[in-house]
């Protein structure tokens, strides 16, 4: 039986992605927040999940903050993929600065 929780159905702002991405290595759930503009309740149970599949593969953060989750794994466990997600923040500013 498959013990994985589910990630909740949420929706991730282009530009948010690429700020996060880019700006931050390791998030903490205001980020999560932000990324996915998700009640803070959402936003600590996506923290709970990333936090879960940080330990199962042993990753781990050496920081005085706690809680602190990676946002690779975040980004691959919502199924987010980067590169497109620059394309098409590209693309957006180019329509916003005309």
């Amino acid at each position: 039986m498959n013990n994985k929780r589910r990630f909740p159905r949420v929706r991730a702002s282009t530009k948010a992605a690429h700020d996060i991405y880019h700006n931050n290595t390791y998030l903490m759930t205001k980020d999560v927040q932000k990324l996915f503009d998700c009640a803070p309740s959402t936003a600590g149970r996506i923290k709970r999940i990333v936090l879960e599949e940080m330990a199962e593969r042993n990753e781990r953060i050496y920081s005085d903050i706690p809680g602190l989750i990676d946002k690779d794994i975040l980004f691959e466990l919502a199924g987010l993929n980067i590169a497109k997600r620059d394309k098409s923040y590209r693309e957006l500013m180019r329509y916003e600065n005309v």
